[in-house]
């Protein structure tokens, strides 16, 4: 059930494309047009209401097909949207879960939530980054993707993406909306490739065949750089500190 662009869209298509059913849902559903074209379900929602009314946007989604299998002040917001509404609605569909004893939760991350942490971008990246401790007790694959081409990037999501807390931080804005500007349509990741080896994955398929599934994996050569350049300099450090870090437990021979 993802939602209605970028990493969402491209799941809809890629799951009808495999013969499969889907529901797409925004909160403005004439957005889903070309998705009820391809002959997806479609479903007005908004994450961040509250759970009576998501249950029973629930119990509709459910109806549709009889089933579903789940794939996805500025911090409040956020949080509510990323950490809250998902929660919310898996906590939603639970009781159907439960009832068919089971469910694949796909979480749509970032590996900048814990590896490349960039100025105005803690409220988002933290939210993101609060979803792995929270929805480990369910069967989930986080997916920690580098630079996509998605619209996140696009001049008009930039305001809302990069709040100012005050005029001070102006120049911080403006640099990153130079890198926006930049990485726009220029981002080295094909969404419909990540989709197609994450569904691979959720079904031991294609690319995943014969592999055991990690809880979490990343996307894109920019992801897979830099995050392994900061396993290597975390060793390094660990290496360098190992005797002072060593030194810090209680000594088991009994001396101070």
């Amino acid at each position: 059930m993802p939602h209605s662009s970028g990493f969402g869209s491209e799941f809809i298509k890629d799951v009808l494309r495999r013969g499969d059913k889907a529901i797409a849902t925004a909160r403005n559903v004439d957005r889903l047009k070309d998705l009820a074209d391809l002959s997806a379900a479609t479903l007005q929602l908004d994450v961040t209401s509250p759970m009576s009314e998501l249950q029973a946007e629930m119990d509709e989604a459910v109806k549709i097909y009889g089933r579903i299998d789940e794939l996805g002040d500025d911090l409040l917001k956020q949080f509510q949207t990323n950490v809250f509404g998902a929660i919310n609605v898996v906590s939603a569909l639970m009781p159907h879960w439960r009832e068919r004893k089971s469910g694949f939760l796909v979480v749509n991350s970032s590996y900048q939530s814990q590896w490349g942490l960039l100025p105005l971008t803690g409220a988002c990246f933290a939210s993101k980054a609060a979803l792995d401790p929270l929805l480990g007790y369910i069967k989930t694959l986080t997916l920690n993707a580098g630079h996509f081409r998605t619209d996140v990037t696009a001049p008009e999501k930039l305001d809302t993406f990069l709040p100012v807390p005050s005029k001070n931080y102006q120049h911080l804005k403006d640099g990153l909306v130079d890198l926006a500007k930049q990485l726009h349509r220029n981002q080295p990741g094909d969404t419909r490739k990540a989709v197609e080896l994450t569904v691979d994955m959720v079904r031991g398929e294609g690319k995943a065949k014969g592999r055991q599934i990690p809880a979490r994996t990343w996307l894109g050569i920019d992801a897979y750089r830099e995050v392994k350049a900061k396993c290597e300099e975390d060793l390094r450090i660990l290496e360098e500190w190992k005797d002072a870090i060593e030194a810090t437990d209680v000594s088991v021979n009994g001396s101070c």
